[in-house]
């Protein structure tokens, strides 16, 4: 059986809406860092969602550049 300490959470998925509102960008700048590989989306049938771990790491990249 393992353990709880050493699990990794599952990433939480976000629907467009959310992920724009965590950014606090608009539907479009949002495509445009999906198309240029910046976020990732992912596929659920006819559903798109954005991974948290993928927004995680686009503010760290620019964090990082800002710094």
């Amino acid at each position: 059986m393992q353990s709880l300490q050493n699990s990794t959470p599952p990433d939480v998925l976000l629907r467009l809406i959310d992920a724009q509102g965590q950014l606090k960008i608009g539907e479009t700048k949002l495509r445009e860092l999906i198309k240029s590989g910046d976020l990732i989306m992912v596929k659920i049938g006819s559903n798109s969602r954005i991974p948290q771990s993928s927004i995680t790491s686009l503010i760290q990249r620019l964090s990082n550049r800002a710094a």
